[in-house]
């Protein structure tokens, strides 16, 4: 896994774990904590042992670890990333993440937002660059109408989104409400769950008379976000167990398996964030 704390992970694991147990086969899960050398180490620990097959969050493009794997005659999948460049063909199962982008800032664009925020960080992992991508292209479309403000969060975790709620505040307070966004798309649902508890915690703008908020993953969030949180809804759990049978027709039938990109598509949840 990338990083276990963000659910989208976990959320692969447990479909793909519903396809191994369905064959007789364990899963084993190990986080590579968004580092990119414990990735490359994990990856020499799975060939160590001569698992069944590898399914690959990779973090970046990881073309040696893809090289790794085909030397060991180990089959891998990669998991929410394209083929790397300059490696050989394999398969990858991944969210569209430009359509969670456009579906994001299609919503807010109809239900009356014209000042959005993206709240991002790790701005080079792909999926971030793809969703960044799919927010642009759509509020290009309102020929101007629609400002877009990207804001870097320094984090992707409740923390980081609390900063970023007071930091909302502190501007609302210094030079009134039209200075700060009336839509935000946060690129995970941590991040969203923090700037909601900032505004309410600290008489922030009125969610969502003031701004309306939108999260990317669909996390279970109902502990820390004051709150019912509208998401772009990731299809995780079909994405592992999409991933798991590629990797059983793999093993099965390595001569006639043909490697593809499987694009699962993203869904939206409207919940209180947003207005009606």
């Amino acid at each position: 896994m990338t990083d276990i704390e963000h659910s989208l992970f976990t959320f692969i694991h447990e479909g793909a774990q519903e396809v191994c147990e369905e064959n007789d086969l364990q899963l084993i899960a190990l986080n590579a904590s968004s580092d990119a050398q414990r990735q490359n180490e994990l990856v020499k620990t799975l060939i160590d042992m001569n698992v069944a097959g590898i399914l690959l969050s990779t973090i970046s493009d990881s073309p040696e670890d893809v090289a790794a794997a085909r030397a060991a005659n180990i089959p891998i999948i990669l998991l929410d990333h394209t083929n790397p460049r300059h490696a050989d063909q394999v398969c990858c199962v991944l969210e569209n993440n430009m359509a969670a982008g456009q579906i994001a800032a299609d919503e807010l664009i109809r239900i009356g937002c014209s000042r959005i925020a993206f709240a991002a960080h790790s701005f080079d992992y792909e999926s971030v660059q793809d969703r960044q991508m799919g927010v642009e292209k759509t509020i290009a479309r309102t020929h101007g109408s629609t400002q877009l403000e990207l804001i870097n969060s320094k984090g992707l975790m409740f923390e980081d989104g609390y900063q970023l709620g007071l930091d909302i505040i502190d501007t609302m307070k210094r030079s009134g409400l039209n200075a700060i966004p009336d839509g935000i798309i946060t690129v995970s649902d941590a991040l969203a769950a923090g700037v909601l508890s900032a505004f309410h915690d600290h008489n922030g703008p009125r969610v969502p008379e003031d701004v309306c908020v939108i999260g990317m993953e669909g996390a279970r969030l109902e502990t820390k976000c004051p709150m019912s949180l509208t998401v772009v809804n990731a299809p995780a759990i079909d994405m592992g167990r999409k991933a798991m049978a590629q990797m059983l027709d793999y093993i099965d039938n390595p001569a006639a398996h043909v490697h593809s990109t499987t694009l699962i598509e993203p869904t939206l949840i409207r919940r209180e964030s947003t207005r009606a």
